[in-house]
């Protein structure tokens, strides 16, 4: 809107004679704030024919309204001034005695459809009012302001009396000729206005005959105000809204008349301006239903849903595609909150708060605006399907994407396309064929997906795993140009894993590169739970911390209070089409009754309904009560009496079948309902013939392809209110009858731990749609697990026969191998424990034997795939206690391996060399003459085989046996080099010859690299280690991470150059998220950045890769993350500056000194290890060789550092520089032999790999030379050291050997040549990164750097600040 526009002023009279309400849009001031520039344009545009009658109607409405409320509030200010001069308002007001001040304006495209991101407080009962109509091809006014004119009959009445019934009634009149356009009508002639100061009786008449004078008037006054709104009604012209108010302020109707006031006026035209759709815009003139039934809308949540809204507004707004940002011209500031940002929105209050109702609102106001929008329901009591529940909220995002690919919509198949790619980009095959399992209409989307081209992940890892496939899903989704709704309704009934599997994704998602780095997800996550229930053990307390704390997750709460008594008047207008004026003295005795408990307020609002305390009264045209009647009705105390008392009012036939289906739950799919209706459990006649009356009553609702309770407190209700003795019967016979359909007694009687049914669909013989899943909706599989919850409802207490218990034992059996076929560990652990709950009384019997056997194990498999070890050995234990050690080696697996994950790496060693030696596997006790002995032993078998006759000995597939045992020895393996036991080339060794003896599977590359690493480590034999390294990559399982990590991380390292090694397990990193190893992942990951450093990357770019990698390894690997500081701090070191990587610790643990006070405290050698080889690092490159040297011994003192390392390379190196150095330092000769005996080392690593050792040789022989005196020799060699390193890449050797030739110079004085090989070094360093090892060498050497070369030389490996390695 241009400033310079004129303001156009004109009668009202004459806007009404212009007949052009019809035609313009008007806007109020704050409406136009959103308008543009644009040009002018005839304020009054003539007549034209072609325009739709419904449409123009529609406009004139709205704008009279708004014409009228800017008249009243007119009027009202200037009585209010003249009450303030002490003068009166002349009441006979008139058309002509006002005028109207325009301006031109032209309508904007609005911003998702909010004007001003401003939601109105009523609007939100029928939809978000005021939208502008985009087909506008101009805005005629910018603002309306009703003002008097100069010559307005303002005058004093004789008696100083100011009569605002009169003006009130004058106003009316002349509202109506607005809504009349103008017209000229006549309204229905009324008797002479009698002023409100003249008596209506003369002083002589009696009491009596004055009462009867006054009734008759009263009756002949209120006959004529409805013969009035009859008659506006009958012309079909106008509103019943604009009827009655006009009615209302005409007709004499001193004591009947509801318009008391101008304020009543005003509130009824803002009504009407504000929510049109409800007040002007009805189907028909008059509002009657025969179906009242309020609580439809959404009533008293405008701050909290302006405030979800805006949200919504900022995502889309701050994750625009920065094209589409260019192109729009529109100037954006990064999110405040800085990278990549998923906002999560958890919405609480108490149950019946309407919760779900006002999440349900904002997610159908974000469909309307192109969101996808996805919900799924927690279920109550049914903690073990959470994982299924979370995997349909998926299931039904990608089954969208599959319907769109099927559209003729070309924008929404595209997208599909698009998406298609995306994700087919993201994921690998085999990652593909992860997720399919879980999410079946991914096939679908991506058909030639292979099944079987991936092994499950190992159960302690299929959460990780899933997190991972999850979130790249989503990610490539939420890369494209379309925003997802999550909602996820009722978490305090969600299981403590699922709700980590949420945050864990979310925090995950939030973690994606995309774009600058800046954009904010387009996602929204909602989550909704009942405050009540949440206490501070909740796990969903634990995990809302958990975001909070996140720097990728924006956290908002939103918490929903009572209604408030405007808020019940709200819901009460909205649904009646009522002012304000006429429903709020019902709304103020339903608030005292309720308390503002919003069900509450539904249930008796609706129960007033029903009962026909609120009625539509034809006479008034309008729904009527009698306030006074309601006010004095019983009622009852609470929403669940209300539910409860409406419920009894049932037929027998609609209750029972209400009883049956609150046994299945809040949702129950109508497959599932029609066939319940064939079993004896129901009436004659079925459920389904119930399900239209109680649909009709609000009880139930049918949402797609399923029955859903109007809320959870009427499911609630219902089923609490069966006695006990009838739910029990009712779920047994409803278990009973879908057990037979899924033939549950015989599937149980076959399974065993080692197989489990077949999910087999129970159709009509349809056929799949392609999208890999069945036509059917309810599958052999779902029955199982709803017949088998139906029992276990039921419970052991309520079946006492000891076949019964053994059968439904059976039950649970078969219903937890599906869950952990399908890695829903959460729900097995359920099944297997309410299996053996029904075997309490014959605990391993005679007869129980086999079958409670099994059942534990499957408790301990599923609580060892969650993590808890400590009940792992509980159940472990049960089973070892009671059957034979052959019957127990799953058991024996399983608590080793438990114990193992639980970091428990002295137990896991004692129990599994106990079980190896049961086993017949020989591991001698540890000393180093068993050592040895084995080594030679181990040897000369192996040497028998060539490499191609061992990987040819390898087995596709190794029965059950077998394959548990070398589990176990791999984690006593792992366990041992934790411990840095003596026991793992023993164990090794053992495992070897037990491979070579019973054949070679995946499972034995672990054992052979470990073996090729003692094989260098005790022999030195660099070739036969080699050979054992090729051997374990040809045998291994590509989706392995683990032993990938051990192969390049201990073995490989010695022939590979480190920045290759570093590239490898990053790659490992990967292959471990994507199995759900994170452990592994996360260890490969910090040795692949600490094989970067020592490879001499960048150390900038590095110390930005690890400051990203620190957030992973606390969230994944304590351990891991403890390592990555203290390699952090070399960096800091070197470069001088503070990363601070001690945040990452969350104030556990604030520097190096408490890391090693920790370390000490659990006795943990490696991690001691790690901070004194840090300190020796940090001295070595201060130049501090003494305090390098007490580090190093004190580090060489730990049984940990005998295992070779990278850092035994480098550490090797060092300490023969510093060998050397000490010897010319007069410190004594035995620092030469030092020196000596760590070249000769060298000098046999080098035939391994030249471009790890070469220059390191040829420096340490430099520094011999120089401790010979051989000046000739030494100079050649520093120089050669220089070259060769700057050869192989490796810029921070070259510096060192630069700086060392400088010292060597100085130490000759060569003063001017040692000054040019120190600048060099300077060089080298910079280029590095170690700035302030850069600075200390300028310093020292009062060296001359010129401005420059210092900022080229630094720059040269600079990277872009988003170049990070993951």
């Amino acid at each position: 809107m241009s400033a310079d526009e004129p303001i156009r002023t004109l009668t009202l009279e004459e806007l009404l004679a212009s007949k052009c309400l019809s035609k313009i849009t008007l806007l109020f001031g704050h409406e136009t704030a959103i308008l543009p520039q644009h040009g002018a344009s005839q304020l009054l545009p003539p007549p034209q024919g072609g325009h739709n009658n419904h449409k123009q109607k529609k406009k004139q409405y709205l704008n009279a309204a708004k014409v009228s409320l800017l008249l009243a509030k007119s009027i009202v200010a200037a009585r209010e001034e003249l009450k303030r001069k002490e003068k009166s308002y002349n009441a006979t007001l008139r058309v002509d005695d006002f005028c109207v001040k325009l301006k031109l304006c032209s309508p904007k495209m609005m911003n998702n459809g909010l004007v001003n991101n401003h939601v109105n407080k009523t609007a939100i009962n029928g939809g978000i009012r005021g939208r502008l109509d985009s087909n506008d091809e101009q805005w005629a006014l910018l603002d309306v302001d009703m003002i008097p004119r100069e010559k307005i009959s303002i005058v004093e009445s004789d008696e100083g009396h100011d009569d605002e019934q009169l003006a009130i009634h004058f106003l009316g009149k002349i509202i109506y000729a607005i809504f009349s356009n103008g017209s000229s009508q006549p309204l229905l002639p009324q008797p002479p206005i009698q002023s409100a100061r003249v008596s209506v009786c003369s002083e002589e008449e009696g009491d009596t005959d004055a009462i009867g004078v006054e009734r008759k008037k009263q009756t002949r006054r209120t006959d004529d105000n409805f013969l009035l709104f009859s008659a506006l009604m009958g012309t079909g012209e106008y509103p019943a809204s604009v009827c009655r108010l006009l009615s209302d302020m005409i007709s004499d109707d001193c004591d009947n008349n509801h318009i008391t006031s101008f304020d009543d006026v005003i509130e009824d035209l803002e009504q009407m301006s504000n929510n049109p759709e409800i007040f002007l815009y009805d189907q028909g003139n008059d509002f009657c239903t025969s179906t009242l039934h309020l609580g439809q809308g959404l009533s008293g949540r405008v701050e909290e849903l302006t405030k979800l809204l805006e949200i919504s507004n900022r995502i889309v707004e701050e994750s625009a595609i920065p094209e589409a940002v260019s192109s729009l011209g529109t100037n954006r500031s990064p999110s405040p909150m800085g990278g990549n940002i998923v906002d999560a929105v958890f919405v609480s209050g108490a149950a019946g708060s309407g919760k779900s109702c006002f999440v349900q609102f904002a997610g159908n106001f974000l469909t309307n605006l192109g969101w996808m929008v996805h919900k799924v329901k927690f279920k109550r009591d049914v903690e073990h399907g959470s994982r299924e529940i979370v995997s349909s909220l998926f299931e039904k995002l990608v089954a969208a994407l599959v319907a769109m690919k099927r559209s003729n919509n070309v924008v929404d198949s595209d997208y599909s396309r698009r998406a298609t790619t995306a994700i087919s980009d993201a994921l690998d095959p085999a990652s593909l064929s992860s997720l399919a399992n879980f999410i079946p209409s991914v096939q679908g989307l991506i058909p030639d997906i292979d099944k079987n081209a991936s092994r499950p992940a190992e159960a302690d890892m299929s959460h990780w795993q899933l997190v991972f496939l999850l979130s790249k899903l989503v990610g490539a989704i939420l890369s494209l140009d379309r925003h997802i709704m999550f909602c996820l309704d009722d978490l305090q009934w969600c299981d403590s894993t699922t709700i980590g599997l949420i945050s864990e994704m979310l925090i995950s998602i939030g973690q994606r590169q995309h774009g600058s780095g800046m954009e904010r997800q387009r996602l929204l996550a909602v989550g909704i739970y009942r405050d009540e229930e949440i206490t501070e053990s909740h796990p969903l307390t634990s995990q809302l911390f958990a975001l909070q704390q996140s720097g990728n997750v924006h956290l908002t709460e939103i918490k929903l209070p009572s209604l408030s008594k405007d808020d019940v008047a709200d819901m009460i207008m909205a649904e009646t089409r009522l002012p304000r004026r006429l429903v709020v003295r019902l709304a103020d005795v339903v608030y005292k009754k309720t308390s503002g408990h919003a069900m509450f307020v539904v249930e008796l609002l609706n129960s007033l309904v029903r009962d026909s305390t609120i009625a539509y009264s034809p006479r008034k045209h309008r729904f009527d009560w009698d306030e006074h009647k309601i006010a004095t009705l019983r009622t009852v105390d609470s929403v669940a009496s209300l539910i409860v008392s409406n419920l009894s009012l049932l037929k027998p036939k609609p209750l029972q079948s209400l009883k049956i289906l609150s046994c299945l739950g809040v949702q129950i799919p109508l497959s599932l309902v029609k066939l319940l209706d064939t079993s004896p459990c129901e009436l004659q006649g079925g459920m389904e013939s119930s399900l239209p009356s109680l649909v009709e009553r609000g009880v139930l609702e049918i949402s797609g392809p399923s029955i859903v309770f109007a809320h959870d407190l009427i499911q609630q209700h219902v089923y609490e209110n069966i006695s006990e003795e009838g739910r029990q019967k009712l779920h047994r016979d409803i278990g009973i009858f879908l057990g037979a359909k899924a033939a549950l007694d015989a599937s149980s009687k076959k399974l065993s731990i080692e197989g489990g049914v077949d999910n087999l669909d129970l159709s009509d013989g349809s056929s799949s749609d392609g999208s890999g899943q069945s036509n059917s909706i309810i599958t052999r599989l779902a029955l199982i697990f709803i017949a088998t919850d139906q029992i276990n409802a039921a419970g052991p207490q309520f079946i006492v026969d000891p076949e019964e218990r053994a059968r439904f034992a059976g039950w649970n059996l078969c219903a937890g191998r599906e869950a952990a076929e399908s890695s829903n560990f959460q729900a097995a652990l359920h099944y297997n424990k309410n299996g053996i709950a029904f075997l309490t009384d014959v605990l391993f019997g005679d007869s129980t034997h086999q079958r409670c056997r099994e059942l534990h194990e499957g408790a301990a498999f599923a609580l060892f795939a969650l993590g808890n070890a400590t009940e792992v050995e509980r159940y472990a234990r049960a089973i070892i206690e009671h059957v034979s050690f052959e019957d127990s080696l799953v058991a024996q697996d399983l608590q080793i391996r438990s114990l193992k994950g639980a970091g428990k790496y002295a137990e896991t060693i004692a129990r599994g060399l106990a079980v190896l030696r049961l086993l017949k596997i020989a591991v001698p006790s540890a000393s180093p003459m068993a050592v040895i002995e084995s080594m030679r032993e181990t040897s000369r078998i192996t040497s028998q085989y060539s490499s191609d006759q061992i990987t040819n000995m390898k087995q596709t597939s190794i029965n059950a046996r077998k394959r548990r045992i070398l589990k176990i020895v791999d984690a006593v393996i792992v366990a041992c080099y934790r411990e840095a036991s003596p026991y793992l080339p023993l164990v090794t060794c053992a495992m070897v010859n037990y491979s070579l003896q019973n054949g070679v599977c995946e499972e034995s590359a672990t054992a052979f690299v470990v073996y090729g690493y003692f094989r260098i480590f005790l022999e030195e034999n660099f070739e036969e280690g080699r050979r054992w390294g090729d051997i374990a990559l040809k045998i291994l399982d590509s989706n392995s991470p683990f032993t990938p990590m051990t192969l390049y991380g201990f073995l490989l390292f010695w022939f590979i150059p480190h920045r290759e090694v570093g590239g490898k397990l990053l790659g490992t990193c990967e292959a471990g998220m994507r199995a759900g190893d994170v452990d592994t992942a996360m260890y490969a990951l910090c040795l692949s950045l600490r094989f970067l450093f020592f490879g001499g990357e960048n150390l900038a770019l590095l110390s930005r890769s690890y400051r990203k990698s620190l957030e992973q390894m606390g969230k994944y690997n304590q351990e891991c993350l403890k390592y990555a500081i203290v390699d952090c701090l070399i960096i800091d070191g070197l470069t001088g500056k503070d990363s601070c990587p001690f945040r990452a610790c969350e104030g556990m643990i604030q520097d190096e000194d408490v890391l090693l006070a920790d370390a000490k405290y659990k006795s943990h050698n490696q991690g001691m290890e790690a901070i004194y080889t840090r300190r020796f690092f940090s001295a070595f490159w201060n130049g501090d060789y003494a305090e390098a040297n007490k580090w190093v011994d004190t580090a060489s003192s730990l049984p940990s550092s005998k295992m070779p390392k990278i850092q035994l390379i480098h550490h090797s190196f060092y300490r023969g520089l510093i060998a050397f150095q000490l010897y010319r330092d007069g410190e004594g000769e035995e620092w030469l032999d030092v020196g000596k005996k760590l070249l000769d080392k060298m000098e046999l690593w080098v035939k391994n790999s030249k471009a790890i050792f070469e220059s390191k040789l040829i420096l340490l022989e430099a520094e011999h030379y120089a401790s010979m005196c051989n000046i000739v020799a030494a100079k050649e060699s520093y120089e050669l050291s220089a070259q060769t390193a700057r050869d192989h890449g490796l810029v921070h050797e070259q510096g060192l050997a630069c700086e060392l030739h400088g010292k060597f110079l100085s130490s000759i004085s060569e003063t001017m040549e040692a000054s040019h090989w120190f600048q060099r070094a300077h060089t080298c360093y910079m280029q590095w990164g170690a700035l302030s090892k850069a600075a200390q060498l300028q310093k020292d050497h009062n060296l001359f750097i010129p401005d420059g070369n210092n900022m080229s030389s630094s720059m040269k490996h600079e990277r872009d600040e988003n170049d990070v390695y993951i």
